[in-house]
Parts: C-alpha cells; sequence; structure tokens
C-alpha cells in the first residue's frame, strides 16, 4: 500500500464515521382515517446526532446507499492509485523506463 492508498483508505474510513455519527433520520407518523384504514406518513427530518434525544427513527436505506456509495468511491480510489511495483519488473520493462525517464529530464 502507497502513500496515496493510505491516505484514500482513511479519508473513506472517516467519512463513513462520521455519516454513522450523524444519520438521515425520518418522521413516522401513523393515524386511521375516516374509512378506518391505516394511513402511515413519513417525512425526511434531515440529519442529527446518533445519540441525541428525538423521536425521529433512523433512515436506514438511505444511510446504507450513502454508505455503498462511500465505499465504492474509496475502492476505485484505491484501486486506481495503485503504483506498479518496480522489484517485479523484468530487465526489458525497467530499461524502457529508465529511458522514459531520461527522455523527460
Amino acid at each position: 500500500m502507497n502513500r496515496g492508498q493510505f491516505l484514500v483508505l482513511w479519508i473513506g474510513i472517516g467519512v463513513a464515521v462520521a455519516m454513522c455519527l450523524f444519520p438521515p433520520q425520518m418522521e413516522v407518523e401513523a393515524s386511521r382515517g375516516e374509512d378506518g384504514r391505516a394511513k402511515i406518513f413519513v417525512e425526511s427530518a434531515g440529519y442529527d446526532f446518533i445519540f441525541s434525544d428525538n423521536a425521529y427513527v433512523l433512515n436506514v436505506p438511505t444511510l446504507g446507499l450513502q454508505l455503498g456509495i462511500v465505499a465504492a468511491i474509496t475502492g476505485v480510489l484505491f484501486i486506481s492509485l495503485k503504483g506498479v511495483d518496480r522489484s517485479k519488473l523484468s530487465y526489458m520493462d525497467k530499461l524502457i523506463l529508465a529511458k522514459r525517464k531520461a527522455k523527460k529530464s
């Protein structure tokens, strides 16, 4: 793991922890209509600290989607920042890289 991968991994973990500490919440109200049928109203209540004292319900599907997106972005960045391990290159590959480096300087 190189420095860029290490940084991306810890930023992804930090974002996921922050999202879990301040999850999306929703307000749920249930009542009976005039015809006797149950009616349920669900409304977004925004984001709040997980241990705060409120009457809202945790919006688990939204939190799961958000965590999945963060995991996917972190994974793509982690893989894309993977460098070439120069110790495993063949002799010819090392010569080609040395020539390219010499042309740049």
